[in-house]
């Protein structure tokens, strides 16, 4: 199965980071294809409609699209997601 992981911190060492970098290690020991985000690959620029998207929110599109399940490790507080991960769903809009 093709799965898209996403990570939930920018800091490669976070918490989040470290289980997602776990989690992938696993289920690749599965047989599963998997593509994660974390750290630097979600530091997309913020979305502007009408400019041309980035490379690499084409990249996490591209995966997005193609996954056939999306994990999301992710900081929560107060109820709420992290910041980066709105901006991210906007950015990978259809291109």
């Amino acid at each position: 199965m093709k799965l898209a992981l996403m990570g939930g911190s920018l800091r490669i060492a976070s918490l989040n980071a470290r289980l997602l970098r776990h989690l992938a290690r696993e289920l690749e020991g599965q047989g599963h294809e998997v593509t994660t985000f974390v750290g630097e690959a979600l530091r997309l620029p913020l979305y502007e409609d009408g400019l041309a998207p980035s490379a690499e929110a084409k990249a996490l599109h591209g995966a997005l699209r193609e996954a056939q399940g999306l994990v999301i490790v992710s900081p929560c507080g107060g109820g709420q997601g992290a910041g980066y991960r709105r901006s991210t769903t906007r950015a990978s809009r259809p291109i």
